[in-house]
Protein backbone atom coordinates (compact mmCIF):
# COMPACT_ATOMS: atom_id res chain seq x y z
CA UNK A 1 0.00 0.00 0.00
CA UNK A 2 1.56 3.19 -0.95
CA UNK A 3 0.69 7.14 0.46
CA UNK A 4 -0.21 9.98 -1.25
CA UNK A 5 1.99 10.81 -4.41
CA UNK A 6 4.05 7.84 -3.35
CA UNK A 7 5.30 9.66 -0.06
CA UNK A 8 5.15 6.49 1.85
CA UNK A 9 5.30 3.30 1.67
CA UNK A 10 3.15 -0.03 4.17
CA UNK A 11 4.06 -3.66 3.13
CA UNK A 12 1.84 -6.55 4.43
CA UNK A 13 2.55 -10.22 4.32
CA UNK A 14 0.47 -12.60 3.14
CA UNK A 15 -0.48 -14.31 6.47
CA UNK A 16 -1.18 -10.91 7.64
CA UNK A 17 1.25 -11.69 10.51
CA UNK A 18 3.81 -8.74 9.37
CA UNK A 19 3.66 -5.14 8.85
CA UNK A 20 6.51 -2.00 7.59
CA UNK A 21 6.16 0.98 6.64
CA UNK A 22 8.61 3.32 4.81
CA UNK A 23 8.76 6.73 4.37
CA UNK A 24 10.49 8.71 1.34
CA UNK A 25 12.94 11.11 2.41
CA UNK A 26 11.24 14.07 0.34
CA UNK A 27 7.97 13.52 1.89
CA UNK A 28 6.05 16.03 3.57
CA UNK A 29 3.55 14.09 5.92
CA UNK A 30 3.10 14.00 9.56
CA UNK A 31 3.11 11.42 12.28
CA UNK A 32 -0.99 11.74 12.89
CA UNK A 33 -1.68 11.59 8.92
CA UNK A 34 0.16 7.99 8.96
CA UNK A 35 -1.50 7.15 12.21
CA UNK A 36 -5.22 7.75 10.45
CA UNK A 37 -4.05 6.06 6.85
CA UNK A 38 -2.80 2.74 8.95
CA UNK A 39 -6.30 2.55 11.02
CA UNK A 40 -8.02 3.11 7.64
CA UNK A 41 -6.06 -0.16 6.61
CA UNK A 42 -7.30 -1.60 9.74
CA UNK A 43 -4.36 -2.60 11.69
CA UNK A 44 -5.19 -2.36 15.09
CA UNK A 45 -3.29 -5.37 16.68
CA UNK A 46 0.31 -5.58 18.07
CA UNK A 47 1.53 -2.32 17.18
CA UNK A 48 4.92 -1.91 17.70
CA UNK A 49 5.36 1.54 19.85
CA UNK A 50 7.25 4.31 18.43
CA UNK A 51 7.28 2.53 15.18
CA UNK A 52 5.99 5.72 12.96
CA UNK A 53 8.46 8.61 14.62
CA UNK A 54 11.20 5.71 13.74
CA UNK A 55 10.08 5.57 10.23
CA UNK A 56 9.74 9.40 9.80
CA UNK A 57 13.41 9.57 11.29
CA UNK A 58 14.87 6.63 8.89
CA UNK A 59 13.30 7.75 6.14
CA UNK A 60 14.02 5.37 3.02
CA UNK A 61 14.28 2.12 5.18
CA UNK A 62 11.36 -0.25 5.63
CA UNK A 63 10.58 -0.13 10.03
CA UNK A 64 8.42 -3.09 11.15
CA UNK A 65 5.47 -1.21 12.19
CA UNK A 66 2.81 -4.62 13.76
CA UNK A 67 3.61 -8.18 14.31
CA UNK A 68 0.54 -10.96 14.67
CA UNK A 69 0.56 -13.91 16.87
CA UNK A 70 1.03 -17.33 15.15
CA UNK A 71 -0.95 -19.91 16.09
CA UNK A 72 1.15 -22.42 18.16
CA UNK A 73 0.71 -26.12 16.27
CA UNK A 74 -0.46 -28.99 18.29
CA UNK A 75 1.07 -32.06 18.88
CA UNK A 76 0.40 -34.72 16.46
CA UNK A 77 -0.76 -38.07 17.85
CA UNK A 78 2.35 -40.42 18.83
CA UNK A 79 3.06 -43.83 18.75
CA UNK A 80 4.30 -45.21 22.29
CA UNK A 81 6.20 -49.31 21.31
CA UNK A 82 6.09 -51.17 24.51
CA UNK A 83 8.92 -53.72 22.79
CA UNK A 84 11.99 -53.21 21.40
CA UNK A 85 11.86 -52.03 17.32
CA UNK A 86 13.64 -54.77 16.09
CA UNK A 87 11.51 -56.95 17.99
CA UNK A 88 8.82 -55.54 15.84
CA UNK A 89 11.10 -55.89 12.25
CA UNK A 90 10.59 -59.22 11.67
CA UNK A 91 14.47 -59.94 11.13
CA UNK A 92 16.15 -62.82 13.00
CA UNK A 93 18.54 -61.74 15.72
CA UNK A 94 21.94 -63.54 15.38
CA UNK A 95 24.44 -64.75 17.84
CA UNK A 96 28.14 -66.28 17.39
CA UNK A 97 27.93 -68.98 20.11
CA UNK A 98 31.23 -71.14 21.75
CA UNK A 99 31.46 -72.83 18.60
CA UNK A 100 31.94 -69.29 16.65
CA UNK A 101 29.09 -70.21 14.34
CA UNK A 102 25.98 -68.70 14.70
CA UNK A 103 23.32 -69.33 17.02
CA UNK A 104 19.78 -67.32 15.56
CA UNK A 105 17.03 -66.62 17.38
CA UNK A 106 13.83 -65.69 16.02
CA UNK A 107 12.32 -62.47 18.70
CA UNK A 108 9.06 -63.27 20.09
CA UNK A 109 6.34 -62.21 22.12
CA UNK A 110 4.49 -63.91 25.48
CA UNK A 111 0.64 -63.43 25.62
CA UNK A 112 -0.53 -60.54 26.94
CA UNK A 113 2.31 -58.14 26.57
CA UNK A 114 1.04 -54.81 25.37
CA UNK A 115 2.60 -54.09 21.86
CA UNK A 116 2.31 -50.48 21.36
CA UNK A 117 -0.17 -47.29 22.23
CA UNK A 118 -1.14 -44.32 20.79
CA UNK A 119 -1.09 -41.10 23.42
CA UNK A 120 -3.92 -38.61 21.63
CA UNK A 121 -3.44 -35.77 19.90
CA UNK A 122 -3.51 -32.27 21.55
CA UNK A 123 -5.02 -28.59 20.09
CA UNK A 124 -2.87 -25.79 19.27
CA UNK A 125 -3.42 -22.58 20.13
CA UNK A 126 -5.03 -19.85 17.84
CA UNK A 127 -2.67 -17.02 17.00
CA UNK A 128 -4.00 -13.22 15.75
CA UNK A 129 -3.13 -11.27 12.94
CA UNK A 130 -2.53 -7.38 12.63
CA UNK A 131 -6.01 -7.16 11.64
CA UNK A 132 -7.12 -8.77 15.11
CA UNK A 133 -8.44 -11.45 13.63
CA UNK A 134 -8.16 -15.11 15.03
CA UNK A 135 -6.03 -17.97 12.92
CA UNK A 136 -7.08 -21.31 13.68
CA UNK A 137 -3.71 -23.34 14.13
CA UNK A 138 -3.27 -26.88 11.66
CA UNK A 139 -5.35 -29.64 12.66
CA UNK A 140 -2.81 -32.47 14.14
CA UNK A 141 -2.79 -35.40 12.74
CA UNK A 142 -4.53 -38.86 14.32
CA UNK A 143 -2.87 -42.29 13.97
CA UNK A 144 -4.58 -45.07 14.07
CA UNK A 145 -4.04 -48.81 14.99
CA UNK A 146 -4.97 -51.90 13.53
CA UNK A 147 -4.93 -55.19 15.52
CA UNK A 148 -4.39 -58.38 12.87
CA UNK A 149 -3.78 -61.85 13.28
CA UNK A 150 -2.69 -63.10 16.84
CA UNK A 151 -3.05 -59.16 18.31
CA UNK A 152 -6.31 -57.58 20.23
CA UNK A 153 -7.22 -54.03 19.77
CA UNK A 154 -8.27 -51.94 23.41
CA UNK A 155 -12.23 -50.97 23.31
CA UNK A 156 -10.92 -47.29 22.82
CA UNK A 157 -8.65 -47.84 20.23
CA UNK A 158 -5.45 -46.68 21.60
CA UNK A 159 -3.59 -49.88 22.39
CA UNK A 160 -2.73 -53.19 21.29
CA UNK A 161 -1.84 -56.10 22.86
CA UNK A 162 -0.32 -59.91 22.11
CA UNK A 163 -3.14 -62.32 22.24
CA UNK A 164 -0.62 -65.24 21.63
CA UNK A 165 3.01 -66.24 22.30
CA UNK A 166 4.90 -65.47 18.83
CA UNK A 167 6.66 -63.35 16.18
CA UNK A 168 5.44 -59.47 16.01
CA UNK A 169 5.68 -57.56 13.38
CA UNK A 170 4.65 -54.10 12.81
CA UNK A 171 4.00 -51.76 9.66
CA UNK A 172 4.00 -48.10 9.26
CA UNK A 173 1.98 -46.63 6.62
CA UNK A 174 0.83 -43.03 6.72
CA UNK A 175 -1.27 -42.51 9.40
CA UNK A 176 -1.57 -45.87 10.16
CA UNK A 177 0.18 -48.79 12.10
CA UNK A 178 -0.96 -52.71 11.82
CA UNK A 179 0.44 -55.10 14.08
CA UNK A 180 0.31 -59.06 13.66
CA UNK A 181 1.20 -61.91 16.18
CA UNK A 182 2.05 -65.35 14.34
CA UNK A 183 2.76 -68.38 16.33
CA UNK A 184 5.07 -69.84 13.77
CA UNK A 185 8.00 -69.49 12.29
CA UNK A 186 8.81 -70.68 8.36
CA UNK A 187 12.87 -71.72 7.37
CA UNK A 188 12.69 -72.13 4.19
CA UNK A 189 15.95 -74.48 3.08
CA UNK A 190 18.26 -76.62 5.00
CA UNK A 191 19.60 -75.72 8.76
CA UNK A 192 23.10 -76.38 8.31
CA UNK A 193 26.17 -76.73 10.43
CA UNK A 194 26.77 -72.66 9.58
CA UNK A 195 24.07 -72.23 12.08
CA UNK A 196 24.66 -74.21 15.29
CA UNK A 197 21.11 -73.27 16.83
CA UNK A 198 17.85 -71.79 15.49
CA UNK A 199 14.96 -71.55 18.42
CA UNK A 200 11.65 -69.86 18.66
CA UNK A 201 9.09 -69.41 21.28
CA UNK A 202 6.26 -70.77 19.16
CA UNK A 203 5.88 -72.73 16.36
CA UNK A 204 8.89 -73.51 13.76
CA UNK A 205 8.05 -75.28 10.40
CA UNK A 206 11.76 -76.18 8.50
CA UNK A 207 11.03 -76.85 4.15
CA UNK A 208 14.34 -78.60 4.10
CA UNK A 209 16.95 -80.76 6.16
CA UNK A 210 18.40 -80.18 9.80
CA UNK A 211 21.76 -81.25 9.48
CA UNK A 212 24.88 -82.69 11.78
CA UNK A 213 25.39 -80.81 14.86
CA UNK A 214 22.62 -78.50 14.64
CA UNK A 215 20.04 -77.84 17.28
CA UNK A 216 16.34 -76.44 16.61
CA UNK A 217 14.31 -75.28 19.53
CA UNK A 218 10.91 -74.50 19.63
CA UNK A 219 8.31 -73.63 22.82
CA UNK A 220 5.74 -75.10 20.54
CA UNK A 221 5.55 -77.87 17.83
CA UNK A 222 8.53 -78.20 15.44
CA UNK A 223 7.28 -79.66 11.67
CA UNK A 224 10.19 -80.91 9.33
CA UNK A 225 9.59 -81.50 5.68
CA UNK A 226 12.93 -83.47 5.06
CA UNK A 227 15.32 -85.61 6.78
CA UNK A 228 17.16 -85.15 10.04
CA UNK A 229 20.91 -86.36 10.36
CA UNK A 230 22.97 -85.86 13.55
CA UNK A 231 21.32 -82.75 14.61
CA UNK A 232 18.95 -81.89 17.93
CA UNK A 233 15.15 -81.65 18.13
CA UNK A 234 13.30 -79.49 20.94
CA UNK A 235 9.95 -78.80 20.52
CA UNK A 236 7.91 -77.80 23.92
CA UNK A 237 4.73 -79.33 22.10
CA UNK A 238 4.48 -81.86 18.74
CA UNK A 239 7.49 -82.57 16.32
CA UNK A 240 6.74 -84.63 13.26
CA UNK A 241 9.23 -85.08 10.73
CA UNK A 242 8.13 -86.47 7.27
CA UNK A 243 11.32 -87.82 6.43
CA UNK A 244 14.33 -90.38 7.68
CA UNK A 245 16.10 -89.88 11.31
CA UNK A 246 19.58 -91.04 11.75
CA UNK A 247 21.82 -90.18 15.03
CA UNK A 248 18.89 -87.58 15.78
CA UNK A 249 17.63 -86.75 19.10
CA UNK A 250 14.33 -85.16 19.50
CA UNK A 251 12.37 -84.61 22.61
CA UNK A 252 8.52 -83.32 22.65
CA UNK A 253 6.53 -82.06 25.48
CA UNK A 254 9.78 -82.73 27.75
CA UNK A 255 8.68 -81.04 30.98
CA UNK A 256 5.39 -83.36 30.66
CA UNK A 257 7.40 -86.71 30.88
CA UNK A 258 9.31 -85.53 33.65
CA UNK A 259 6.54 -84.20 35.52
CA UNK A 260 5.00 -87.64 34.95
CA UNK A 261 7.83 -89.33 36.88
CA UNK A 262 7.53 -86.78 39.68
CA UNK A 263 4.33 -86.18 40.44
CA UNK A 264 4.02 -89.49 42.71
CA UNK A 265 7.32 -88.30 44.55
CA UNK A 266 6.21 -84.91 45.24
CA UNK A 267 2.86 -86.27 46.71
CA UNK A 268 4.57 -88.08 48.84
CA UNK A 269 6.90 -85.29 49.97
CA UNK A 270 3.09 -83.13 50.02
CA UNK A 271 1.85 -85.35 52.10
CA UNK A 272 4.44 -85.77 54.77
CA UNK A 273 5.11 -82.49 55.20
CA UNK A 274 1.54 -81.30 55.34
CA UNK A 275 1.49 -83.79 58.17
CA UNK A 276 4.67 -82.54 60.10
CA UNK A 277 3.18 -79.59 60.33
CA UNK A 278 -0.21 -80.44 61.75
CA UNK A 279 1.85 -83.03 64.11
CA UNK A 280 4.15 -80.65 64.91
CA UNK A 281 1.12 -77.97 65.78
CA UNK A 282 0.06 -80.25 68.21
CA UNK A 283 2.86 -81.39 70.24
CA UNK A 284 3.68 -77.01 70.80
CA UNK A 285 0.19 -76.73 72.05
CA UNK A 286 1.24 -79.02 74.84
CA UNK A 287 2.98 -76.49 77.84
CA UNK A 288 5.89 -79.10 78.16
CA UNK A 289 6.87 -79.16 75.23
CA UNK A 290 6.38 -75.12 74.57
CA UNK A 291 9.76 -74.29 75.94
CA UNK A 292 11.42 -76.72 73.23
CA UNK A 293 12.90 -74.99 70.53
CA UNK A 294 11.36 -75.31 67.83
CA UNK A 295 14.14 -76.40 65.80
CA UNK A 296 14.96 -79.01 67.92
CA UNK A 297 11.21 -80.36 68.05
CA UNK A 298 11.16 -80.76 64.17
CA UNK A 299 14.19 -82.83 63.93
CA UNK A 300 13.39 -85.32 66.60
CA UNK A 301 10.19 -85.45 64.72
CA UNK A 302 11.88 -86.01 61.72
CA UNK A 303 13.46 -88.77 62.72
CA UNK A 304 10.92 -90.30 64.46
CA UNK A 305 8.46 -90.37 62.31
CA UNK A 306 10.08 -89.29 59.01
CA UNK A 307 13.12 -89.96 58.65
CA UNK A 308 12.77 -90.91 54.71
CA UNK A 309 12.03 -87.11 54.15
CA UNK A 310 15.67 -86.29 52.91
CA UNK A 311 15.98 -88.74 50.86
CA UNK A 312 12.47 -88.35 49.40
CA UNK A 313 13.40 -84.41 48.39
CA UNK A 314 16.50 -85.12 46.73
CA UNK A 315 15.16 -87.74 44.78
CA UNK A 316 12.49 -85.13 43.58
CA UNK A 317 15.32 -82.85 43.19
CA UNK A 318 17.09 -85.35 40.92
CA UNK A 319 14.23 -86.31 39.06
CA UNK A 320 13.61 -82.64 37.84
CA UNK A 321 16.57 -82.24 37.11
CA UNK A 322 16.84 -79.34 39.26
CA UNK A 323 20.27 -80.59 40.76
CA UNK A 324 22.06 -79.14 37.41
CA UNK A 325 23.71 -76.13 37.45
CA UNK A 326 22.75 -74.83 34.11
CA UNK A 327 19.45 -73.45 33.67
CA UNK A 328 16.65 -76.04 33.42
CA UNK A 329 14.38 -75.87 30.51
CA UNK A 330 11.24 -76.92 32.38
CA UNK A 331 9.03 -74.44 34.77
CA UNK A 332 8.61 -77.20 37.41
CA UNK A 333 12.62 -77.46 37.44
CA UNK A 334 13.02 -73.88 37.87
CA UNK A 335 10.65 -73.07 40.76
CA UNK A 336 11.83 -76.20 42.76
CA UNK A 337 15.43 -74.73 42.67
CA UNK A 338 13.75 -71.44 43.81
CA UNK A 339 11.59 -73.20 46.44
CA UNK A 340 14.84 -75.82 48.12
CA UNK A 341 15.59 -73.71 50.66
CA UNK A 342 13.09 -73.15 51.82
CA UNK A 343 12.04 -77.24 51.96
CA UNK A 344 15.11 -77.88 54.23
CA UNK A 345 14.35 -78.57 58.01
CA UNK A 346 17.65 -76.82 59.31
CA UNK A 347 15.66 -73.85 58.45
CA UNK A 348 12.51 -74.19 60.09
CA UNK A 349 12.60 -71.98 62.74
CA UNK A 350 8.86 -71.68 63.82
CA UNK A 351 5.65 -73.17 62.53
CA UNK A 352 5.74 -70.33 59.95
CA UNK A 353 8.76 -72.04 58.38
CA UNK A 354 6.93 -75.41 57.81
CA UNK A 355 3.55 -74.37 56.56
CA UNK A 356 5.50 -71.90 54.18
CA UNK A 357 7.18 -74.69 52.90
CA UNK A 358 3.75 -76.64 52.89
CA UNK A 359 2.32 -73.88 50.61
CA UNK A 360 5.19 -73.71 48.33
CA UNK A 361 4.86 -77.47 47.86
CA UNK A 362 1.24 -77.21 46.88
CA UNK A 363 1.76 -74.25 44.36
CA UNK A 364 4.06 -76.63 42.49
CA UNK A 365 2.03 -79.40 42.62
CA UNK A 366 -0.64 -77.05 41.23
CA UNK A 367 2.04 -76.36 38.16
CA UNK A 368 2.62 -79.62 37.75
CA UNK A 369 -0.64 -80.70 37.41
CA UNK A 370 -1.30 -78.03 34.69
CA UNK A 371 1.83 -79.19 32.82
CA UNK A 372 0.50 -82.45 33.12
CA UNK A 373 -2.25 -81.84 30.54
CA UNK A 374 0.04 -80.13 27.77
CA UNK A 375 0.96 -82.01 25.01
CA UNK A 376 3.99 -83.66 23.83
CA UNK A 377 3.67 -86.24 20.55
CA UNK A 378 6.14 -86.97 17.98
CA UNK A 379 5.17 -88.67 14.76
CA UNK A 380 8.43 -89.90 12.57
CA UNK A 381 9.01 -92.29 9.30
CA UNK A 382 11.91 -94.39 10.27
CA UNK A 383 14.76 -94.25 13.04
CA UNK A 384 18.22 -95.32 13.07
CA UNK A 385 20.51 -94.69 16.36
CA UNK A 386 18.37 -92.14 17.62
CA UNK A 387 16.74 -90.79 20.70
CA UNK A 388 13.31 -89.71 21.33
CA UNK A 389 11.52 -88.47 24.12
CA UNK A 390 7.89 -87.42 23.93
CA UNK A 391 5.78 -86.44 26.58
CA UNK A 392 2.79 -88.44 25.18
CA UNK A 393 2.76 -90.68 22.35
CA UNK A 394 5.43 -91.72 20.21
CA UNK A 395 4.11 -92.50 15.92
CA UNK A 396 6.50 -94.70 13.63
CA UNK A 397 4.27 -94.90 10.99
CA UNK A 398 6.38 -96.15 8.22
CA UNK A 399 9.33 -98.86 7.86
CA UNK A 400 10.74 -98.75 11.60
CA UNK A 401 13.19 -98.52 14.02
CA UNK A 402 16.53 -99.41 14.57
CA UNK A 403 19.73 -99.28 17.47
CA UNK A 404 17.08 -96.69 19.17
CA UNK A 405 15.93 -95.70 22.35
CA UNK A 406 12.11 -94.63 22.83
CA UNK A 407 10.44 -93.16 25.95
CA UNK A 408 7.08 -91.63 25.52
CA UNK A 409 4.75 -90.51 28.83
CA UNK A 410 1.64 -92.56 27.67
CA UNK A 411 2.07 -95.07 24.56
CA UNK A 412 4.76 -95.80 21.65
CA UNK A 413 3.49 -97.23 18.22
CA UNK A 414 5.30 -98.84 15.73
CA UNK A 415 3.81 -99.54 12.46
CA UNK A 416 7.58 -101.17 11.26
CA UNK A 417 9.99 -103.38 12.31
CA UNK A 418 11.38 -102.47 15.94
CA UNK A 419 14.85 -103.82 16.34
CA UNK A 420 18.10 -103.61 18.40
CA UNK A 421 16.47 -100.73 20.26
CA UNK A 422 14.96 -100.03 24.12
CA UNK A 423 11.05 -98.49 23.97
CA UNK A 424 9.73 -97.37 26.76
CA UNK A 425 6.35 -96.05 27.55
CA UNK A 426 4.03 -95.76 30.80
CA UNK A 427 0.30 -97.31 29.43
CA UNK A 428 1.32 -98.86 25.85
CA UNK A 429 3.40 -99.99 23.18
CA UNK A 430 2.67 -101.50 20.01
CA UNK A 431 5.03 -103.33 17.38
CA UNK A 432 4.40 -104.62 14.08
CA UNK A 433 7.64 -106.38 14.19
CA UNK A 434 10.19 -106.83 17.17
CA UNK A 435 13.47 -107.86 16.85
CA UNK A 436 15.06 -110.07 14.23
CA UNK A 437 15.83 -113.98 13.09
CA UNK A 438 19.17 -113.32 14.09
CA UNK A 439 18.21 -112.73 17.83
CA UNK A 440 18.77 -109.02 18.03
CA UNK A 441 18.20 -108.13 21.54
CA UNK A 442 14.82 -105.50 21.85
CA UNK A 443 13.75 -104.49 24.48
CA UNK A 444 9.96 -103.46 25.21
CA UNK A 445 8.92 -101.74 28.54
CA UNK A 446 5.69 -100.66 29.77
CA UNK A 447 4.34 -100.01 33.97
CA UNK A 448 2.87 -101.92 35.81
CA UNK A 449 -0.98 -100.97 34.53
CA UNK A 450 0.03 -101.01 31.07
CA UNK A 451 0.38 -103.58 28.41
CA UNK A 452 2.43 -104.68 25.27
CA UNK A 453 0.82 -105.51 21.95
CA UNK A 454 2.80 -107.76 19.19
CA UNK A 455 2.15 -108.46 15.88
CA UNK A 456 5.44 -110.75 15.52
CA UNK A 457 8.42 -111.34 17.78
CA UNK A 458 11.97 -112.85 17.36
CA UNK A 459 13.42 -114.78 20.29
CA UNK A 460 15.78 -112.72 22.39
CA UNK A 461 12.94 -109.89 22.33
CA UNK A 462 12.88 -108.90 26.51
CA UNK A 463 8.71 -107.77 27.31
CA UNK A 464 8.55 -105.90 30.63
CA UNK A 465 5.86 -105.16 32.71
CA UNK A 466 6.32 -102.84 36.04
CA UNK A 467 9.44 -105.28 37.43
CA UNK A 468 8.50 -108.43 35.57
CA UNK A 469 10.20 -109.53 33.07
CA UNK A 470 9.47 -111.85 30.15
CA UNK A 471 12.33 -112.99 27.68
CA UNK A 472 10.78 -114.67 24.51
CA UNK A 473 12.40 -117.67 23.50
CA UNK A 474 11.03 -118.43 20.38
CA UNK A 475 8.86 -116.74 17.38
CA UNK A 476 5.80 -115.76 18.50
CA UNK A 477 2.67 -114.49 16.57
CA UNK A 478 0.08 -111.81 17.42
CA UNK A 479 -0.09 -111.21 21.49
CA UNK A 480 -0.70 -109.13 24.44
CA UNK A 481 1.70 -108.92 27.55
CA UNK A 482 0.30 -107.38 30.66
CA UNK A 483 0.05 -108.73 34.57
CA UNK A 484 -3.15 -110.31 35.09
CA UNK A 485 -5.06 -110.15 38.15
CA UNK A 486 -2.51 -111.99 40.90
CA UNK A 487 0.19 -109.79 39.30
CA UNK A 488 1.82 -112.06 37.26
CA UNK A 489 2.97 -111.73 34.18
CA UNK A 490 1.32 -112.81 30.92
CA UNK A 491 1.42 -113.57 26.95
CA UNK A 492 -1.58 -114.17 26.01
CA UNK A 493 -2.71 -114.46 22.15
CA UNK A 494 -4.29 -111.59 20.51
CA UNK A 495 -7.22 -112.52 17.19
Amino acid sequence: MTGTKKDWYLTLDKEGLRAELLVRAEAQVGKEELLEAIRARGICYGLLPEAVDAALVARDTSVPLARGEPPLPGKDAQLKLHVAETMLSGDTMTSVGEDLRLQVRVPAVEAGTLLAEVSPPSAGKPGTDIFGQEIKPPPPRQLHLRALQGTVLSAEGTKVTAAITGRARMERKNYQASFIVQPCFTHRGDVTAQTSMLSFRGDIAIFGNVTEGTTVTATGSITVHGNISGARLDAGQHATITGNVIQGTITAGYERLITLQALPLLEEVETQIAELANVSRQLTAHASLARVPFPHLVRQLIQARYGDLPERLEALRKTLRADKTEASTTNASQQFRKIWPSLQPDGWLDQGGVYSAAQNLLELKQLMESVATQGGIINVVYLLNSKLQAGRTIMLKGQGCMYSELEAGEDIQVHGRLRSSKVVAQNYIFAREVGSEAGAFTELRVSSSGRIEIDRAYENTMLSVGDKNLKVTDTTGRSKTSLDKDGRLVLIPRF
